[in-house]
């Protein structure tokens, strides 16, 4: 039902541009997406909180510096304002508008992709341990799993130092099986019908 005019809505599979996640180069591949007469569209993006993780997960490893809007999602992602995060990485809350303006430097790419990763980290970290920090162990080990497949330092010397938009296709299998994992590193078990 359209929001707009209040008539029925038609929905077909198709790919569409992820733009309101703040950034202009997010297609999401085969969605359900709704279109009315009036012109309103409206998608259906099941597991939205996966889908920002997949997102964050390919910035981090593009082979380029990071744009301005990447850097705002990825601090957005990570949940601090634009003065939390200058506080956080020991610098000014003028610095963080200048990278998200587009100005970045192959120094500033680095520290930034290593603040957003140890937040993320610090994120899972805690979500392994759960609230009452009862460790489950189970989670802990995809969690360590997952730390140590990624080898941050020798792909930060791989990165160019050019600021170039890197196209990131969200394939419903990929967000899947990072759905699967993330599952796994959470603790939450997930039962397949057959």
């Amino acid at each position: 039902m359209c929001h707009q005019c209040g008539k029925q809505m038609a929905g077909r599979k198709q790919n569409y541009p992820y733009t309101q996640c703040g950034l202009s180069n997010v297609v999401l591949i085969d969605v359900l997406v709704f279109n009315c007469a009036c012109g309103e569209i409206a998608v259906e993006i099941p597991a939205i909180a996966t889908l920002h993780r997949f997102i964050a997960f390919e910035l981090l490893k593009k082979p380029n510096l990071l744009s301005g809007e990447e850097v705002r999602f990825l601090r957005k992602f990570v949940g601090y304002s634009a003065v939390e995060f200058a506080e956080k990485i020991g610098k000014t809350p003028v610095s963080i508008s200048r990278w998200e303006g587009g100005r970045m430097t192959r120094n500033a790419d680095r520290v930034l992709r290593l603040a957003f990763f140890a937040a993320i980290i610090e994120q899972d970290a805690k979500t392994a341990l759960g609230p009452d920090c009862n460790m489950r162990v189970d989670a802990l080990v995809a969690f360590a799993s997952r730390v140590r497949s990624f080898n941050l330092m020798a792909f930060l010397e791989t990165i160019r130092d050019e600021v170039k938009r890197q196209m990131i296709k969200v394939d419903p299998l990929a967000l899947a099986e990072f759905g699967r994992s993330e599952a796994t590193l959470r603790g939450v078990s997930t039962t397949h019908v057959q």
